[in-house]
């Protein structure tokens, strides 16, 4: 039955005492064992002793108790005489006079071991030296739910909580000492003290309320055997190792150890070293619930005697039987008290041995099951088990199976076919991802394991001189304030905030968000610096993957000052702050610090209360997102230039169909003008026609009328000379007389035929006027057509300068858009510049911002070297837009001068046009008096004629007569032989014998001839003129027509041009559509979310570990919230926090989850959510290998919730928690190591505990 003995753990995570309820202990009645202290001298009756921890601010004290059994006389006594104990002597020490300052500042050296005297705490009087056994057990833990469990083994660390003593459980345990004979032994344990120093705790009242009772408060050498109180100060503690004298049988103690074990899992990292102890000395140990011996001491923590927390369940619990030598002698195997059983599964195998006061926490795999559990909870709950029933919420199964497992490729190749992605985007993702393969992209991230070891402040916030702060190995350390300057502050504003803070802004430059005005802003420079101070600088000492590193940043109150990182001696710093920064976040991973280790005042919800995207942003900086992150980069980067294209394409396109609308309209005016002028030209070859037709008929009837003529003349003649025949005859008949109206027909004659041929002379004269008129017509006209084709070539070179002209506008248009968008990028940039780095001096961070296009940090020298770029840039723009201004005003000109000339050779051909028409009314005048003439003269002949044939008519009257006869054969042989020889010779008969008769009528008759051949002649030369004229006409081409084919090949070409654009421009849609749809796929909307769900799980699950500790009965649930059908096309995935309680309903009694949201949480259920996920999130970077970091860092801590986050701490794998907390406050009586940040003359120091 003998068992080691051994330690308790005082730790928040061994401290659920509200789970334990009393249980009967049966002490054996005829010679109860107990275990020895001291040395024995007779017996006694066997009493337990009991230790109860408290509720409030004194915790269990871990004090090693022991109950004095069969006093006997000691063999040898050290000079003491058996006798009753004296009665204690009543009252108080002075703090003042036994406390050893506690804290060591920061900037000093580590103290000399203080003198220690070993004898202050003997038991004076008494039996103490003559009981020969005695009982050991520690860590009572007594408090309002323990009481009854605790005085069970008192019929004892023994206080549950430090500080205050809650009035029930003190009048129980007094009453239970007041009866108390046996002689009594107790070290104060760290739950029973109040104050640093250890002499103010509360075994106080219980020494005043029993004289068998001796508290070793100092440490203390009796009995062959050294006694060591809890203390916060080590070092008082090895001085007393070392200044033992006599031999050492046994070591009592109260402490941590290293290597001991806290829990059945975790090994204290702290404390005493092992073999601090003496060699081969038994040594017992409180502090530690777990009994067990650290493995190869002889070191054996004692353990408490019944189970306090669920950290214990299933320990075997025993009391230990020592001899007056600190021998063991006998274990007293315990089985009282309430006992903690954790069960999982939906079908659980139930312990047997239940009884009432069990608590049983049975975890479901999923809420389902809550009702198939719920008989057998009430059928427990009837036999007095307490049932606590966990069930989380079910964890959405991922879309993809093993998404995070698979490749690139094939993951996006099953979000493709999930989502029906379309072919050209599919193709175009996998080539972009085996491109970023090729380049490396893949390839895994290295984690980082980050060991920070000290800091070094100097000139930051309140420290103005320089501090050094060790962050290596400190354990769960409080970190308090004393404002020694402000009397109504007890610790506001001395800079414990400041100093826990200080490693995040050394290694990322950001510093705590303190919430201003209902926003949130960090720190600024000018915030940083001390008032005193011209500059601010921390230093950070630490291994990153086993490789030593410093970081070192310095800020002015406007800008940085310098950024230095060293790694394992190498100077890694950059050529400016911005690389540097690089360097230090790709080897110390310092992205994921502030969410895994550092959580403000502020932060600790941030990340509960986050928005959709940045949860999905945190989630993404722990898988392996780099990959996505780059494809989505390159989709975006194609995806700009795209709609850049596609931006210029439309601009073209627009100017294009511009130009083909001008050149369209251009095209149809000239089609108007040659229509115009082959209408033109058809009406002067008609009218070339009829001219040229009515001079045929001209000739033709100048021909039949000359014939005619002939003829006439013929029949003449031979009237003639049948007359002169007959006259012949007549004057041979009569003598030869003639008569004497011979001369009427000569003379008639010539009238005659003029007569005769009149009308046809003055249709003659008619044509001949129209073919003047018809001629000055056709030089008009001729003039005009050359006048109009100085136009047309006018309007062509008008035109072509138009079109040159739209053209350079264009091109100025393109240039004006390229000069705007170069302005307004440069414009962008700049204020982006400015307010980047404005911000950035705002707030306290490094000289670098955030580019717009890549979302990737830039600091200040590559913006303004975009910026001088983009500038260069935007004056070549300028000066592209200047020249082509320049041309375009130089073509504008021309147009001008050419419309100019247009208008002049517009009024030339008007005035001429003007011209023509005044001369036509001149001939239509001379036409019109010309044939009034005409009329007058026909009218004058035709009387003319009557008066001739009335001659004729009288004359041949007259010839009748025989005399007259002979007279008129002479006369008509003479006419004869004129016309004879006329005909045989008309000009030489008109030459010969110009004074006969005929002579005028043969003259008029040559004179009528040449005059019709003559105007045949020139009829003929007319015709000849006309049939030339058509044949040019009909020879010439239309020059519209040409201007119109070329407007109509430009047009054509534009239209083709134009075609292409819209062909180029559906090709670039389709590339547009193809990677917008690529860019969301990449997003974390996209492929990201399919990647985030596994690991959304993982979170939820380690998140519940975490919840059922911190705030039972509540639950957490992620899951990713998919778009309904009917959702428009823009909707996207979200990723949803809800928080589940668990309640019973009133109307049927079962176990429900009722969903709350976040505002319906009270200010501490809230952060003790956020806390679970944080942690749970921090525990998950450090799963995934991406960050390991030694320190966490928490500030203000609810008393409910320090209590419980206290048992969580102690499993947490960080060497080092800086928790936050006020002075003399819950957090503060909580923990043990407590650091003191003290404000006195505007200087701030650290007291830094042991």
């Amino acid at each position: 039955m003998h068992q080691v003995p051994q330690a308790t753990f005082a730790s928040l995570a061994s401290l659920r005492s509200s789970q334990i309820e009393s249980a009967a202990l049966a002490i054996p009645s005829p010679r109860p064992r107990t275990a020895v202290w001291g040395h024995a001298s007779f017996a006694a009756p066997a009493q337990l002793w009991l230790y109860a921890p408290q509720r409030a601010l004194s915790r269990a004290a871990n004090a090693i108790f022991k109950a004095a059994v069969d006093l006997e006389p000691p063999a040898a006594i050290t000079g003491s005489t058996p006798a009753k104990p004296a009665p204690r002597k009543r009252g108080r020490k002075k703090k003042a006079e036994q406390e050893v300052q506690p804290a060591v500042s920061s900037n000093e050296e580590a103290p000399v071991l203080p003198a220690v005297d070993l004898a202050a705490s003997v038991p004076q009087g008494g039996e103490w030296g003559s009981v020969k056994r005695w009982v050991v057990f520690s860590d009572l833990h007594v408090s309002h739910k323990t009481v009854d469990v605790a005085c069970q083994v008192l019929r004892r660390d023994f206080w549950h909580v430090r500080g205050s003593l809650p009035v029930g459980p003190l009048n129980r345990v007094l009453e239970e000492l007041r009866q108390w004979r046996q002689p009594t032994l107790m070290l104060v344990g760290n739950h029973d003290q109040s104050t640093i120093g250890g002499l103010e705790h509360g075994l106080t009242p219980l020494a005043e309320a029993c004289g068998a009772l001796h508290v070793f408060d100092r440490p203390t050498e009796w009995g062959g055997a050294l006694w060591l109180p809890y203390r916060r100060q080590r070092a008082e503690l090895e001085a007393a190792i070392r200044a033992a004298t006599g031999p050492v049988k046994a070591v009592f103690g109260h402490a941590d150890v290293i290597g001991a074990f806290v829990n059945e899992t975790f090994q204290a990292r702290e404390g005493f070293m092992p073999d601090l102890f003496p060699e081969g000395v038994p040594t017992f140990m409180g502090h530690y619930h777990k009994p067990h011996t650290v493995q190869g001491t002889s070191i054996q923590y004692v353990g408490s005697p019944f189970q306090v927390s669920r950290s214990e369940a299933g320990q075997q619990k025993a009391l230990l039987v020592l001899d007056s030598d600190w021998r063991e002698t006998d274990r007293i195997p315990l089985d009282i008290g309430p006992r903690f059983h954790s069960l999982s599964s939906a079908q659980p195998d139930f312990p047997t041995d239940l009884r009432a006061g069990d608590r049983v926490r049975w975890t479901l795999p999923d809420s389902s099951h809550l009702e198939s559990a719920e008989s057998t909870v009430q059928e427990l709950q009837s036999k007095g088990v307490v049932m606590e029933v966990l069930a989380p919420p079910p964890v959405s199964a991922p879309r993809i199976e093993a998404s995070e497992e698979a490749g690139a490729m094939p993951l996006f190749q099953l979000y493709a076919d999930h989502v029906g992605m379309s072919a050209a985007a599919v193709a175009t993702g996998s080539d972009i991802l085996r491109d970023l393969a090729d380049e490396g992209a893949s390839i895994q991230t290295e984690g980082a394991t980050i060991e920070l070891h000290s800091m070094e402040l100097e000139g930051y916030g309140p420290y103005r001189e320089a501090v050094r702060y060790g962050l290596q190995e400190r354990g769960i350390r409080v970190i308090t304030g004393s404002n020694l300057d402000d009397d109504g502050s007890q610790s506001n504003g001395a800079g414990k905030s400041v100093l826990v803070m200080a490693p995040l802004w050394a290694l990322t430059g950001r510093s705590d968000a303190r919430s201003e005005g209902g926003g949130s802003r960090g720190l600024t420079m000018s915030d940083i610096v001390n008032d005193d101070s011209k500059a601010a600088r921390v230093r950070i000492d630490g291994a990153v993957n086993g490789r030593s590193f410093t970081v070192e940043r310095t800020t002015r109150r406007k800008a940085l000052a310098g950024l230095r990182f060293e790694l394992d001696g190498e100077d890694l710093t950059g050529a400016d702050s911005r690389l540097t920064q690089a360097q230090i976040e790709r080897r110390l991973a310092v992205g994921l610090l502030a969410r895994a280790s550092f959580h403000g005042q502020t932060d600790i919800t941030s990340l509960l209360e986050a928005d959709d995207r940045k949860f999905k942003e945190e989630l993404g900086r722990v898988i392996e997102m780099d990959i996505w992150d780059s494809a989505k980069a390159v989709a975006a980067e194609r995806l700009k230039g795209a709609r850049q294209q596609l931006s210029g394409l439309d601009s073209e396109a627009s100017v294009r169909q511009e130009l083909l609308a001008t050149l369209q309209s251009q095209v149809q005016d000239a089609e108007q003008r040659s229509v115009q002028w082959e209408s033109a030209r058809q009406d002067r070859q008609a009218a070339s026609r009829e001219a040229g037709q009515a001079a045929a008929a001209q000739l033709q009837a100048d021909a039949a009328e000359l014939q005619q003529c002939c003829v006439r003349l013929e029949a003449w003649l031979a009237a003639k000379r049948q007359e002169a025949s007959a006259q012949d005859s007549l004057t041979e008949s009569l003598g030869g007389k003639e008569p004497n109206n011979g001369s009427v027909g000569s003379a008639g004659e010539p009238q005659l035929l003029s007569r005769s041929y009149g009308s046809s002379w003055a249709g003659a004269l008619d044509q001949a006027a129209e073919q003047r008129q018809v001629a000055a017509r056709q030089g008009a006209t001729a003039v005009a057509s050359r006048e109009q084709e100085e136009l047309a070539q006018l309007q062509r070179s008008h035109q072509a300068l138009q079109n040159r002209l739209l053209l350079e506008r264009s091109q100025l248009g393109s240039a004006t858009g390229t000069l705007q968008a170069s302005q307004r990028q440069v414009h962008e940039y700049s204020q982006l510049l400015q307010s980047a780095f404005a911000d950035a001096a705002g707030h306290g961070h490094a000289a670098t911002a955030l580019c717009d296009r890549c979302l990737q940090p830039i600091d200040e020298a590559t913006f303004r070297d975009n910026l001088q770029r983009l500038s260069a840039d935007a004056d070549s723009a300028a000066t592209t837009h200047r020249a082509a201004a320049d041309q375009a005003g130089a073509t504008q000109r021309e147009v001008e001068a050419a419309r100019a000339r247009v208008e002049e050779a517009q009024q030339a051909l008007i005035r001429e046009l003007n011209r023509a028409k005044e001369r036509e009314r001149c001939a239509a005048a001379e036409r019109a008096a010309a044939a009034q003439e005409r009329a007058a003269q026909a009218q004058q002949t035709a009387r003319e004629w009557a008066a001739a044939q009335q001659a004729m008519q009288a004359a041949a009257a007259q010839a009748r007569p025989v005399a007259t006869a002979e007279s008129m054969l002479q006369q008509a042989q003479q006419t004869l032989q004129r016309w004879q020889e006329l005909l045989g010779g008309i000009p030489a008969a008109l030459l010969v014998d110009t004074e006969a008769a005929t002579d005028s009528a043969i003259s008029f008759v040559c004179q009528t001839c040449s005059c019709s051949i003559q105007r045949t002649d020139s009829t003929g030369r007319r015709v000849e003129q006309l049939q030339a004229a058509a044949a040019a006409a009909a020879a010439e081409g239309n020059p519209h027509e040409g201007e119109a084919a070329r407007l109509a090949a430009l047009a054509a070409e534009a239209a083709a041009t134009l075609a292409a654009l819209g062909g180029r421009r559906v090709d670039l849609g389709r590339q547009v559509s193809v990677l917008a749809e690529l860019d969301a796929g990449f997003g974390r909307t996209g492929v990201q979310s399919y990647a985030l769900e596994g690991i959304l799980g993982e979170l939820q699950e380690r998140t519940q570990q975490y919840l059922e500790q911190l705030a039972s009965g509540f639950s957490l649930r992620l899951s990713a919230s998919r778009p309904a059908a009917s959702a428009p096309s823009t909707a996207v995935e979200r990723i949803t926090k809800s928080v589940l309680v668990r309640s019973r309903d009133p109307a049927t009694g079962q176990t429900i989850l009722r969903e709350r949201s976040l505002r319906q949480l009270s200010g501490g259920e809230r952060r003790r959510v956020a806390l679970a996920l944080v942690l749970g999130f921090a525990e998950l970077i450090s799963a995934r290998g991406r960050l390991r970091c030694n320190l966490m860092v928490l500030q203000q801590l609810d008393e409910e919730g320090c209590a419980r986050v206290a048992a969580v701490l102690r499993r947490l794998p960080h060497s080092t928690v800086l928790l936050v907390g006020q002075a003399n406050t819950y957090v503060a009586q909580t923990f043990d190591a407590i650091d003191v940040v003290v404000k006195q003359g505007g200087q701030t120091t650290v007291e830094v505990a042991p």
